[in-house]
């Protein structure tokens, strides 16, 4: 990333509050996007802001109080993504683009896309990108069941008694 990029997503994505969060053992679950953020803030000491948004880029949730700050993010992170996918023409055709990466002196910008929304978030200088992708993908899997409605459970053929259960039942 070259430093106009870089100098660019700093000014859109405007000051950084600083957060400390406790670390903790929480399990995802499917559950609505306020919750997935709250969970995900709860166990991610690293990320700063979290922003939950659709392929348009409008903004579905987020982490921080400043509507506008949580669109710029949004924005940015499509840009990211938009920017990395123009740079391999050709290479992976058919194949999406998951996951990417920016990195600043000053911290870090993550994006996770999934088939119909994304996740980006800021963190503090130099994470652990391999943590940080990992609770960015569990918060976005989290809201997948929310989005695609559920069929009910096929129904199950009653199952055949083994000879040995025939036996015992004589």
């Amino acid at each position: 990333m070259g430093a106009a990029v870089g100098e660019e997503l700093r000014e859109r994505l405007g000051e950084r509050s600083a957060h400390t969060r406790s670390m903790s053992t929480v399990r995802f679950r499917d559950v609505d996007i306020a919750s997935a953020l709250a969970d995900l803030s709860e166990i991610s000491s690293q990320i700063e802001t979290a922003v939950v948004f659709d392929a348009a880029g409008k903004v579905l949730g987020s982490t921080g109080t400043d509507e506008m700050r949580s669109s710029r993010l949004a924005r940015a992170a499509l840009d990211l993504v938009a920017a990395a996918e123009h740079v391999r023409p050709g290479e992976g055709r058919g194949r999406a683009l998951t996951q990417i990466e920016g990195s600043l002196r000053e911290g870090s910008v993550f994006v996770v896309t999934g088939a119909e929304r994304a996740i980006a978030a800021t963190t503090t200088p130099e994470p652990t990108s391999g943590l940080v992708f990992y609770d960015l993908k569990t918060c976005l899997r989290s809201l997948v069941s929310e989005q695609t409605p559920s069929k009910p459970p096929e129904p199950t053929k009653p199952r055949r008694k083994s000879k040995k259960q025939d036996e015992a039942d004589a």
